[in-house]
């Protein structure tokens, strides 16, 4: 069962984006999800966190990171938040969190579409389609054909030439 925790209170795009996961919370691992997650060491924050799947989604609104970047004044502030939200991505990637950002537009238009993104990132990153055990077991079949195959090369390479029970001509 999917578990939310609201550090903070949620946002319009949150709002959108936990009501569409709401929806499709079978679909999920058993997990918990954080609200507005705001990491410690950096002061950087998440929209949606999952901590144990380290997964964040980044909700990117126009407003208020892009609010008239035409205007001179507003260009270096649009500037700097675009550095400043590149570098956080980086942070948390550095940290092994893989960052999904989405367009505010996108949220709006198919919400459902970013939870089945989100879904997806998630199975990717826990490996969900490959059985590790199986992966495991295969390479160690692997060792052991590999060992035996250089027994008999030894063996083979033993013989020079001669066959067992007749002399080579």
């Amino acid at each position: 069962m999917l578990e939310v925790a609201y550090v903070h209170q949620p946002r319009h795009l949150e709002t959108i984006m936990l009501a569409a996961i709401e929806l499709r919370e079978d679909d999920f691992p058993d997990t918990r999800m954080l609200v507005r997650y705001r990491d410690k060491s950096t002061g950087m924050e998440l929209d949606l966190f999952f901590p144990s799947l380290h997964v964040g989604v980044e909700l990117d609104g126009y407003e208020p990171h892009g609010r008239n970047i035409y205007q001179a004044e507003e260009e270096s502030y649009a500037r700097r938040w675009f550095e400043v939200d590149r570098q956080k991505i980086r942070l948390f990637a550095d940290s092994g969190i893989w960052v999904i950002p989405f367009a505010g537009s996108e949220v709006k238009r198919d919400a459902n579409g970013c939870v089945s993104t989100i879904l997806s990132v998630i199975a990717f990153r826990n490996n969900s389609g490959v059985d590790r055990k199986r992966i495991e077991q295969l390479e160690k079949d692997i060792a052991i054909y590999q060992e035996r195959l250089n027994k008999v090369n030894t063996l083979v390479a033993s013989f020079n030439g001669k066959v067992v029970g007749h002399e080579a001509r």
